[in-house]
């Protein structure tokens, strides 16, 4: 892949794929931003997210630290780093994760 693309160097179609990253988590991850010159790709891997999959099923703080808690069972520092970051912006603490056993 190659550099990341910014939400001014998206194109409309991955901008609009930014705005639902940006209004649900506050932010575009890098790793999506690395996707921005594949709009399909993009749009593929935004669908397979937990606030896609269990939309309704769980509230948006309990989806986040079963991705959080995912993201350690695959050893992701790059995943990890991204649910303590949309955890903290939903309010926790991020020291609270080194409590969990």
């Amino acid at each position: 892949m190659g550099a990341l693309v910014t939400v001014e160097e998206a194109t409309s179609e991955t901008k609009n794929i930014y705005d639902f990253l940006q209004n649900n988590w506050g932010f575009v991850p890098n790793y999506y931003q690395a996707l921005g010159p594949y709009p399909q790709l993009l749009k593929d891997q935004v669908d397979i997210l937990p606030c896609h999959v269990v939309e309704r099923a769980l509230p948006r703080t309990i989806k986040e630290q079963i991705a959080l808690v995912v993201s350690g069972i695959n050893l992701s520092n790059y995943c990890l780093a991204a649910h303590l970051e949309i955890l903290g912006r939903l309010g926790f603490d991020k020291a609270f994760a080194r409590n969990w056993p």
